[in-house]
């Protein structure tokens, strides 16, 4: 096995912009956001099978968007009369004046397995953020929400 040496300045470098931080904790200021499902012209990432059968477990994919500074968080369910509400959530990290986020799109994975009892038409909503260049091309957020229509088919 081949050790490597650092250069001790080089690694003093590279602890100080680390550990350089705002926050009093050393920790950098997280916050949780609705998650983005539109990126400028890059369309949502949202999957809803059209037909399931009752009592069948079924998969709602949906993918939020994100970047160096931003991980996938929670996704939230609600469910109600024929219908069910997706709200995924993304954790956003203030990295204080010293540090830097990568310049990187990635894709966060919130998928939810449901299943229904009633026949019939049922709606899902999933409700999110849309990101695009405002008028003067600042970056501009505005809730956004999709819908669709699953119907449920009776078992036998």
């Amino acid at each position: 096995m081949e050790i490597r040496r650092v250069p001790v300045a080089a690694a003093l470098a590279l602890m100080s912009i680390l550990a350089c931080d705002d926050s009093p904790s050393g920790i950098p200021a997280e916050e949780e956001r609705p998650g983005i499902l539109e990126f400028y012209h890059d369309s949502p990432r949202i999957e809803v099978p059209a037909e399931v059968m009752a009592r069948q477990e079924v998969q709602i994919s949906v993918q939020t968007y994100g970047g160096g500074c931003v991980r996938g968080g929670r996704t939230e369910v609600e469910f109600g009369d024929h219908k069910i509400l997706v709200r995924p959530f993304d954790i956003h990290v203030n990295p204080g004046p010293n540090v830097f986020c990568t310049d990187i799109l990635q894709f966060f994975d919130h998928s939810v397995t449901v299943e229904f009892d009633a026949i019939g038409p049922h709606t899902v909503e999933v409700m999110g953020l849309r990101i695009q260049a405002g008028p003067d091309q600042s970056r501009l957020e505005t809730p956004v929400g999709f819908q669709y229509t699953i119907t449920v088919l009776s078992e036998g």
